[in-house]
């Protein structure tokens, strides 16, 4: 069973009942790994005895944004202000038993294909830095949002410059 068949057992009347329920939610599947490495079950395996402990989603697993980096225009190298960002939250990342997410996005400029694949090169660079400062793979997961969500109107420059960038949750 893999996270994309998100599987819940709940118990019903001295005996189990299975209720299966397809999810096509990456907040959701990226919620239900984090709450299966605190609880100490293997995240390939979504296989619960108890619905409570799988739904439970409190406070707690909302994402927290941790940090954010910044890329130059179409470029998916890191800046020397970026590194020194990650070089900062490396030890709150190395004891968080928390999945780590990592989303890159982009401006408007260029297709909408086009900005998806670039927000992805950003995510990737950035775990490829996070992996050199001893992060586990297994911990990092990766994401491109593209154009999607900016946090400011990329019809000025200043804008533009902020919504490139990869947030770190």
């Amino acid at each position: 069973m893999t996270i994309e068949d998100v599987t819940a057992i709940g118990y019903h009347r001295n005996g189990y009942l299975q209720i299966e329920q397809p999810v096509d939610d990456s907040d959701l599947r990226l919620a239900l790994a984090k709450r299966t490495k605190k609880i100490g079950i293997d995240s390939q395996c979504m296989e619960y005895l108890d619905a409570i402990k799988l739904l439970s989603m409190n406070s707690s697993m909302v994402k927290e944004l941790i940090a954010r980096v910044y890329f130059d225009f179409d470029r998916y190298s890191l800046t020397p202000e970026s590194i020194i960002i990650l070089d900062k939250i490396v030890s709150r990342l190395k004891i968080s038993s928390d999945m780590i997410e990592l989303v890159g996005h982009t401006d408007s400029i260029g297709s909408s294909e086009y900005n998806r694949t670039l927000g992805m090169k950003r995510a990737i660079s950035t775990k490829q830095h996070l992996l050199g400062q001893g992060i586990a793979g297994d911990d990092l997961d990766v994401a491109s949002e593209g154009e999607n969500k900016p946090l400011e109107d990329n019809t000025s420059a200043n804008g533009r410059n902020k919504n490139r960038r990869v947030e770190i949750f």
